[in-house]
């Protein structure tokens, strides 16, 4: 009898403890962040973007619900400590004005060999031992065998510059009364380059540590959702460096869900077997939990379902791109507005059974890191 009894106690015990733990990670998930919550199909606008042309844009047709435009570092902070978000500002008022919505990308970092195409010219790296300072840049090779550089985000002294910068875009941008429009804003790419053995090569670059330049990654999409604690936050990530700590993808992501930051990335095509095994495979862990969106570039319909040469588009591309991201279950697209394309974009959202939905038929339901914030 005794044996049975202390059975039968352990068994509610146990019981009671599964339960409190799985009330408890709910919880955690789902009482993150309030955020205003539009999803469905935007354009993406490319880097200088005139008033005229977010304008045209946002009222090209109801089928898109605004657009995402991308900006520069160096124009948003021209010279250290001196800001200037007034681009963002009028482009939220032009989105209000059109009864539309904003997403914005910070680019902080570029694929070019002038890195002053998009950072600022002051920027310097950490002390140097011995005197002097690190160079606030890498080189590194792209696949085209140019080469082209961007910021060394794993030096604490360019870290905190990016920190400083999201920081008072979130202080500027809140306080604005058109913020009702700004719907989310997203980081880079986190494709980083900055492998130990190029960068040891280039003694004036600090050193990679990998589990650093992974924390940066988590750390700015962080700082981002502190500066919007009102707004969506996607964190764009096509890649780490793994370490015995961060093995892959999958324990980066899983540091999203407690802060209510969402998943995407630059690029939505099936054929790209690196971003299906990496990114991709994601989602389905993901979907639900978090915000998900993913941005059609200009060359990602543009191939043959296994890859290969670039290829006209067609409305065939397009549907299939489509039923991707349905596949995958996102609640943004961003689709290039690339002359053409664009057009077939909205020949398949006009289709009867997308066109009636706000949503144009992705994920509307607020996912479990979420909660409404109505204003």
């Amino acid at each position: 009898m005794k044996c049975s009894f202390s059975s039968q106690v352990f068994m509610r015990l146990l019981s009671i403890i599964l339960c409190l733990s799985s009330t408890l990670t709910s919880t955690m998930a789902a009482t993150s962040k309030s955020a205003r919550w539009h999803p469905g199909n935007y354009i993406l606008l490319g880097f200088g973007s005139s008033d005229e042309n977010v304008k045209y844009w946002l009222n090209y047709s109801p089928l898109f619900r605004g657009v995402q435009v991308t900006y520069k570092w160096k124009d948003l902070e021209p010279s250290k400590n001196q800001y200037d978000f007034s681009s963002i500002k009028r482009h939220m008022q032009l989105a209000k004005n059109a009864h539309k919505y904003l997403w914005v990308q910070i680019q902080y970092k570029g694929f070019s060999a002038n890195p002053y195409e998009v950072c600022p010219t002051y920027l310097v790296g950490s002390p140097k031992p011995g005197g002097g300072n690190y160079s606030a840049f890498f080189t590194f090779p792209k696949q085209s065998g140019q080469l082209a550089k961007q910021p060394a985000l794993w030096d604490p002294a360019v870290e905190a510059r990016v920190e400083a910068l999201l920081s008072r875009m979130g202080e500027a941008l809140s306080a604005d009364p058109n913020i009702s429009a700004l719907e989310g804003v997203n980081t880079p790419e986190s494709t980083n380059p900055g492998k130990p053995e190029v960068v040891a090569q280039q003694p004036n670059v600090m050193p990679v540590d990998k589990d650093r330049s992974n924390q940066h990654i988590i750390d700015r999409a962080k700082a981002f959702n502190k500066s919007f604690p009102h707004t969506q936050v996607i964190c764009f990530m096509n890649g780490i460096m793994p370490t015995a700590s961060v093995p892959d993808n999958r324990a980066m992501v899983t540091k999203l869900i407690p802060e209510g930051i969402g998943f995407g990335g630059p690029d939505l095509r099936r054929w790209d077997s690196n971003l299906v095994g990496k990114v991709y495979s994601q989602c389905p862990f993901l979907a639900g939990k978090v915000s998900m969106g993913f941005a059609v570039q200009w060359t990602d319909t543009m191939h043959p379902s296994k890859g290969g040469a670039l290829v006209n588009d067609t409305i065939e591309n397009v549907r299939d791109t489509y039923a991707l991201a349905k596949e995958l279950g996102l609640n943004y697209v961003f689709w290039q507005n690339r002359p053409g394309y664009i057009n077939l974009v909205q020949q398949h959202l006009n289709s009867p059974e997308i066109k009636v939905d706000p949503a144009g038929g992705l994920v509307k339901k607020y996912p479990a890191s979420l909660t409404p914030y109505l204003n």
